[in-house]
């Protein structure tokens, strides 16, 4: 990749695990297609208000060439 991924969270805090998680996930995206120019994540916590665990949105932009 030519630029390095950018990762947002919104209405949480910063974790590093889910971090490396997505890098991990990118880096296996780069073994399908070499030539992907750059990545854009936002991970978002819409609401507080679930019952059975925590619910998030995960928005993914890749640009390629």
């Amino acid at each position: 990749m030519q630029t390095p991924p950018a990762i947002s969270f919104r209405n949480f805090d910063h974790s590093d695990a889910v971090e490396a998680r997505i890098l991990e996930k990118i880096a296996k995206l780069e073994t399908f297609y070499d030539r992907i120019v750059g990545c854009s994540v936002v991970v978002e916590a819409p609401h507080r208000h679930h019952a059975k665990g925590k619910l998030y949105h995960v928005h993914i932009v890749i640009t390629l060439p």
